[in-house]
């Protein structure tokens, strides 16, 4: 009897990123320093027009003035994290950190292509988006001609191309859209070419991104401000009035305070309760008191709390304070569309930012299990993807099928 050979390990093929994916479509730049992590900022270069003016042939010629654009974006990164787990049979300890590293280097389009649609990471969990741009977002430009219509897939394609081309220079665009979509497109069209690694649409060279991270979802919702409207009635001829606004009183405000001190008392008094809250974010208007409303808004966060006024302090005739409140609306996450159709979206040229993997630090880098005898890694990098906010994002709704 032959004897028998020892088990062997054969590794299957390792991960690759994706060849037509965000990371890989984009222009990308490796951050190799912890500084930007607080954000960084830039200044797009398509908010601009280019003017057609007359041939100046003497005489007096009207020129317009150059378009202003005060345009800089803040980008803040997210974090991109991965956890490996793997049994130590037949291998070295010192092997396994290339793992998590591999997969987070072939992970992180997807993982960025996520955040870059939803948002996910790079907004507050209560107060919308903090900084980045993202494609699902309240200031997606449907360009649906009957919105809430999904068009035929070639249709679509065309509106969102029509809308890079209309949008300021008219320059080169990025057309974002899930795999489903981007593979039908590509199924037997002549619409694209292949260009280097890039697939790009025939008439204008535009970037088609087939997103492994990208849901299909359409444009979240515009949030509204809550505003509390105080009105004074009866006489009110001296005295002092407090304030309770988001949960907060105010000191005693005097009778004839204009809309700068109730903004001052609101604040103080706001800050003192919810040291979280923006109170950068609340405005006040109107007042004084006995001459007209004092209107108090600020951006709808959450479940609204009710507001009130305290007027016992008041003199004059029959002093009292109204209040009404106008609840807003808080961001509604962008909905699942309906079955056979999905969102596409249309950008600028987008710019992904990436810091260098690295595996997390040596007490927690590799955790050995004895009872299971494995051993775990984790490995981190910060991410953001961002494009001119000039140039979209346009979104359009399309049908899967047929596939015209």
């Amino acid at each position: 009897m032959s004897p028998i050979s020892p088990p062997k390990i054969v590794n299957g093929p390792a991960v690759t990123p994706s060849l037509r994916g965000l990371v890989a479509s984009a222009t990308p730049a490796i951050e190799d320093n912890d500084g930007w992590v607080g954000g960084f900022t830039w200044d797009p270069e398509t908010c601009a027009i280019v003017n057609v003016l007359p041939n100046d042939c003497g005489g007096d010629v009207d020129y317009p003035d150059p378009a202003e654009f005060e345009n800089c974006v803040t980008v803040l990164p997210s974090m991109l994290e991965v956890a490996v787990i793997r049994g130590t049979l037949h291998a070295r300890l010192g092997s396994y950190p290339t793992i998590p590293l591999r997969i987070l280097e072939a992970g992180t389009t997807k993982a960025l292509e996520a955040d870059f649609w939803t948002g996910v990471g790079s907004r507050h969990a209560d107060s919308g988006v903090v900084g980045n741009q993202y494609l699902a977002s309240p200031d997606a430009t449907v360009v649906n001609p009957t919105p809430g219509t999904a068009v035929p897939l070639r249709q679509g394609l065309a509106l969102l191309e029509q809308a890079l081309a209309d949008c300021g220079v008219g320059g080169r665009g990025m057309i974002h859209a899930p795999v489903e979509v981007a593979s039908l497109w590509t199924y037997d069209s002549s619409a694209f070419v292949v260009d280097g690694d890039q697939l790009v649409t025939l008439a204008r060279g535009n970037i088609l991104v087939a997103g492994a991270g990208y849901p299909g979802t359409g444009p979240d919702s515009e949030s509204t401000p809550t505003e509390h409207t105080f009105t004074g009635t009866g006489g009110i001829t001296g005295g002092t009035y407090t304030l309770t606004v988001l949960g907060a009183t105010t000191a005693p405000i005097v009778w004839d305070a204009n809309a700068l001190d109730v903004l001052l008392s609101v604040q103080v008094a706001v800050e003192q309760t919810d040291p979280t809250f923006d109170i950068d974010s609340i405005t006040v208007t109107g007042g004084p008191l006995e001459t007209a409303p004092i209107v108090v808004s600020y951006p709808t966060v959450g479940p609204v709390q009710p507001a009130s006024a305290d007027a016992s302090q008041l003199t004059g005739t029959a002093p009292a304070i109204d209040v009404a409140t106008t609840e807003g609306d808080v961001v509604t996450p962008a909905a699942t569309p309906a079955a056979g159709t999905a969102w596409v979206y249309a950008t600028g040229q987008v710019q992904t930012r990436l810091s260098l993997p690295e595996i997390t630090p040596d007490e927690f880098k590799e955790a050995f299990d004895r009872k299971t005898n494995t051993v775990s890694y984790r490995a981190w990098r910060h991410a953001a993807a961002n494009f001119d906010p000039c140039c979209g994002p346009f979104a359009v709704l399309v049908s899967l099928y047929p596939a015209t």
